[in-house]
């Protein structure tokens, strides 16, 4: 059974699966796409689309026209997934799941007829023009003569290397860098693989290039240094910003290249570089990594499609014809067959319901955004291109300049507004807003103002009146025909972008109030607005991201992959399946509603998708869980809420998830049918639920079904959880530390508290939570009565130690939630309780293995780790205050034992105590491989390397997993904590983390944790968790470094039944 994800984007899974649900189809949209260019010998070039490998294209002309590998699709039908690559031979390679996570490279010559399987071949390979292949294994690359049937040795290094088919010099190795790195290397083979050359960088470098003469330039602090002996020296150049850098050498020796998102050229080896004329400036992507054709053709590709020059790069020109998936920013249509579409490329045109486009306009540079266009009731068409602004009388060709003479300001994008009612245009131009009532024939200034102070948004209302908004967040109208405008009086209002009028003359619009993202509706002509109940979590700020469809129900997207809808004009709203599952870059930028009623997204990466059938198609699912008054699940009126609480609905062909809101309230909207639908408990020892399963039936579209949920408490005692994060350790620095604590249990805590026990190479130095010091290394943070249900945080800083410690020493920090008494009987266990410590005397390490419980164990497995190698293995069983020592010598190895716990026990699972640096730190890095916590919910415990510096953004699991592999335990709990620092140049007021979870992992076990700052979090879309920081006021790096950081952790397990390997 599918599994969709409904109510919550850093990727997790180990392949990547595309969406395939009733619900959606892809669409055909205009032509263009994110794609990595392979050019062979022969100059036959092939591209893959960089999200996901999904789509392969050839092309034998140049670049001129693109044809797909449909073989592709074909073969291994019974595949569950697959995803293709080409190589600089022109073989074809295709990675096949068979069953999940189990996959074989195959490859063809012979465009599919036949298939050969690949021996043991990593994701990291490459193949050289003349077909000898390089592959990564760990910190070596193998190398294959026979199309990777057999494998020999052919660079050994002291970590990852990845080899890459360079256009200048051939093939190279460059190595994969670790934090602590002060230079790099870069390996040369001049024999395909046989024998390399190194070439040693004195320092980190951000980016590197080769010339066809072997001269080396690397970036590093944004200044570009180059060598000319194979890395002997470096010297500066004259680029001193070097934000990029990649380029191509031409047939005339000239370098040209891509620095600072501007283009330069080098006459002379890139001793003195000069920047091209604005003509070519823009950001049409990073060249190409291939050489220049025979014809002097180069390439480079962008987000947005493949450009190519004939003229050394004076000018590009789009090179993507017949490459899907592209981008589509807006969508317009004149029936369900004839409609147009506009994006970064230019705007484009189909007449067959997108099996064909034909570009009506091109782009010159990309920093002109996008490509607004409006169709006119004739069938017309006027658009902008290159800040010009042109009409078609028949919307096909024969385009005319209707620029007003005040000319269209630059660097933007220009809106055109078109009142549906008359034709009539509005555009912005430097000097202000002007109108025309004969397609751009004749203009006239309807409102001065500088550009600043122009409209960025306008709707037309059925009464005749235009209500617009400004970039300055103000709200003006018309009721004039646009002859005259007046403030429109809102209290408090912000900005309008996007607004839309329904069938029935409401307006909805979106708009940012105190940095209050929200959607507001007007029931008369905009005189008075009310807000929407914020049942939604964050909206990405984007505009056409609002549609109406002709029953009233309102369509909206946030941003990135999830589309809601409304039936109640704004009351509640509904996540709809994901057009999305386990791709990156998702990015709905549009959505429109065809005349027949067919839904469709638009997508800035991925292309564009529709709905299997009208959209007035569905039903309803709907209740609600609250607690039962007198827990005798007899009384009807249960009045308490309970929120969070996770809910399942599983159809023929699906299984959709939701958690209840603060209400308590759920809905789903979903295909007719027969439905399960499941309250999931979170704790049964406290909680069970009176019926947690119900059936519902929705034979007709639009039918609604209830199914509401009642829960009793079944310990009447509070139960404490903590999760404690730690998103840096810096050595000889402050540093912060987030603890979070919930009563997840069924009454009130009554004067709550926490107690931390910090690594003894933490010093704590303040916390603004009330506290006392307990003595060695305890604190006691009091966190008062805590009702059920409710949650709060703290933070405490704590100093790393900088002369006693060594850098990537692990410190670990111990939270322990009170009241964690039991209330009730537990089942099945004995009572038995094994603990597990370990301690460091001069010479010799000891572990502990001591039954703290009321009777007697059972027999128990236990087993004892040096660094990561098993040393020894054993069982045991345990009396009453029995203590079983284990002595190890104390020579700086990494040691831990792990032992099983007694059957039943209702916390722990998993008795564990480690070891780091006893008799010095001969070895380190590997506490984090393991699992540091074995005891769950009201214990948590966090264990971090400290860093002399570390990335801002970044991910991490916990454990890290062993080996190469980073193996861990079937059923493991993982930790994940998410970084994010504000680099831009302005305040972030609202951020929003999304992560795609893998398939692999259970969303019922979802528990968001600590975090920087307080958010809200959701579980939609299909595998999507989301954490919306509002009012973050993050502010830029620039101003405030400390403060521009921030974090949010989470933890989640598998499936039960996950495959080994997975």
């Amino acid at each position: 059974m599918k599994k969709i994800l409904l109510s919550l984007f850093l990727f997790l899974s180990t392949y990547n699966l595309w969406s395939q649900n009733n619900f959606w189809q892809e669409a055909k949209g205009p032509y263009g796409g994110d794609f990595d260019l392979v050019k062979t010998t022969n100059e036959v070039l092939y591209v893959t689309n960089v999200s996901g490998w999904q789509y392969t294209f050839r092309s034998s002309d140049g670049g001129a026209s693109w044809d797909q590998l449909n073989f592709l699709q074909s073969s291994f039908p019974n595949a569950k997934d697959k995803v293709a690559r080409a190589g600089a031979a022109g073989t074809v390679f295709m990675l096949v799941y068979t069953t999940a996570p189990n996959s074989s490279w195959y490859r063809t010559n012979n465009d599919g007829q036949t298939w050969v399987e690949m021996a043991d071949l990593t994701n990291y390979f490459v193949e050289t023009p003349g077909g000898v292949m390089l592959c990564t294994k760990s910190n070596k690359l193998v190398r294959s003569t026979d199309g990777g049937q057999n494998w020999v040795n052919s660079l050994i290094y002291n970590r990852e290397l990845h080899a890459v088919n360079d256009p200048a010099v051939g093939l190279i190795a460059v190595d994969v860098p670790n934090a602590q790195d002060t230079s790099r290397v870069i390996f040369r083979s001049p024999d395909n693989g046989l024998s390399w050359d190194t070439i040693q960088i004195p320092f980190l470098y951000d980016n590197y290039l080769f010339t066809n003469s072997g001269t080396l330039f690397c970036t590093s602090n944004k200044i570009l240094y180059r060598s000319d002996n194979n890395g002997g020296s470096f010297q500066p150049t004259n680029i001193t910003n070097a934000l990029t850098l990649n380029g191509t050498t031409l047939q005339s020796g000239r370098i040209v290249a891509r620095l600072d998102f501007d283009d330069y050229y080098s006459d002379n080896d890139g001793v003195n570089w000069q920047k091209f004329g604005p003509q070519v400036q823009g950001f049409f992507g990073n060249y190409a990594p291939v050489s220049p054709l025979a014809s002097g053709k180069i390439f480079r590709n962008s987000y947005y499609g493949i450009y190519s020059s004939i003229n050394a790069g004076l000018s590009w020109q789009f090179s993507g014809n017949g490459l899907r998936p592209g981008e589509v920013e807006d969508f317009k249509f004149v029936t369900d067959s004839l409609f147009y579409g506009g994006n970064m490329v230019g705007v484009w045109r189909t007449a067959d319901a997108g099996e064909t486009w034909t570009q009506l306009s091109q782009n010159s540079s990309l920093l002109n955004s996008s490509s607004p266009f409006q169709i006119t009731s004739t069938g017309g068409i006027v658009l902008t291109q290159d800040y010009q602004l042109l009409y078609s009388a028949n919307g096909i060709d024969n385009f005319v300049n209707i620029t007003p003479s005040n000319q269209l300001p630059q660097y933007t994008t220009n809106y055109i507004f078109k009142n549906p009612a008359n034709d009539h245009l509005f555009i912005n131009t430097k000097t202000g807003l002007e109108r025309s009532k004969d397609l751009g024939q004749n203009w006239e200034m309807v409102y001065a103002a500088e550009y600043a102070k122009t409209f960025a948004s306008m709707v037309f209302h059925p009464s005749g009146r235009i209500i617009a908004s400004d970039y300055e967040k103000k709200v003006y109208f018309s009721d004039n025909e646009g002859s005259l405008w007046q403030p429109l009086v809102i209290q408090n209002i912000g900005s309008f972008q996007p607004i839309k009028v329904a069938p029935n003359g409401d307006i909805y619009a979106f708009r940012t109030l105190y940095l209050d993202n929200a959607l507001w509706k007007s029931e008369d002509a905009g005189a008075s607005w009310t807000k929407l109940p914020p049942t939604l979590s964050f909206i990405y700020y984007s505009f056409g991201f609002l549609d109406i469809a002709a029953d009233g129900h309102v369509y909206i997207t946030d941003g990135y992959d999830n589309v809601y809808v409304s039936a109640n004009e704004g009351l509640t709203w509904q996540t709809l399946p994901s057009p999305f599952a386990g791709t990156n870059d998702h990015n709905l930028a549009n959505i429109n509603i065809s005349p027949n009623q067919y839904l469709y997204v638009c997508s800035t990466f991925n292309g564009l998708f529709k709905s299997g059938a009208p959209i007035s198609n569905g039903a309803y699912i709907k209740g609600r869980v609250r607690i039962d008054a007198d827990a005798d699940c007899s009384t009807p009126d249960a009045q308490n809420p309970l929120k969070n609480r996770v809910i399942s609905a599983a159809g023929e062909n699906f299984e959709y998830f939701s958690n209840t809101d603060l209400d308590g309230n759920y809905v789903f909207f979903v295909d007719t049918g027969n439905y399960q639908v499941i309250a999931h408990n979170p704790n049964s020892l406290w909680w069970h639920y009176c019926e947690d399963t119900m059936v519902v039936e929705l034979p007709e579209l639009l039918l609604t079904d209830t199914a509401d949920f009642v829960s009793i408490p079944i310990s009447f005692c509070p139960l404490i959880t903590v999760h404690v994060a730690v998103p840096q350790l810096r050595r000889c620095f402050d540093n912060e530390v987030y603890v979070e604590y919930c009563n997840q249990g069924a009454e009130l805590a009554d004067s709550a508290w926490v107690d931390i026990l910090l690594d003894p190479y933490l010093s704590f130095v303040s916390s603004a939570q009330p506290h006392t010091l307990l003595g060695n290394d305890s604190i006691r943070f009091f966190v008062g009565n805590l009702p059920s249900g409710d949650c709060g945080q703290f933070q405490l800083t704590v100093h790393v130690e900088c002369d006693s410690t060594v850098l990537g020493q692990t410190h670990c920090i111990n939270a322990h939630g009170f009241p964690d008494t039991l209330c009730t009987t537990v089942p099945n266990w004995s009572g038995a309780n094994i603990e597990a410590s370990v301690t460091c005397q001069d010479t010799t390490l000891q572990f502990h293995l001591k039954n703290t419980g009321n009777a007697h164990s059972q027999i128990l497995d236990f087993i004892v780790f040096e660094d990561d190698v098993v040393l020894m293995t054993g069982e045991d069983e345990y009396d009453i205050a029995d203590d079983v020592v284990f002595d190890f010598p104390a020579n700086g190895s990494t040691w831990r034992i792990e032992s099983e716990q007694e059957p039943g026990h209702p916390f722990s699972n998993l008795v564990l105590a480690f070891s780091e640096g006893c008799g010095g730190f001969g070895s380190l890095g590997y506490i984090n491989q393991f699992p540091v916590n074995g005891i769950q919910p009201a214990w948590h415990r966090m264990c971090v390397e400290n860093t002399g510096s570390f990335d801002p953004n970044d991910k991490q699991g916990f454990p890290t997993g062993t080996g190469s592999e980073h193996n861990i335990r079937p059923g493991q709990t993982i930790d994940y904590l998410i970084r994010f620092q504000n680099t831009g140049t302005d305040t972030a007021f609202t951020v929003e983390v999304r992560d795609t979870l893998s398939a692999f992992l259970d969303p019922i076990n979802i528990r968001p944790g600590a975090s920087s700052h307080p958010y809200i979090w959701e579980l939609s879309g299909q595998g999507v968790i989301s954490f919306t920081f509002s009012n973050i006021m993050l502010p830029d790096s620039n101003v405030n470094e400390p403060a521009s950081h921030g974090f949010v952790q989470f933890s989640i397990a598998p499936y039960a039944d996950v495959p080994l390997g997975s």
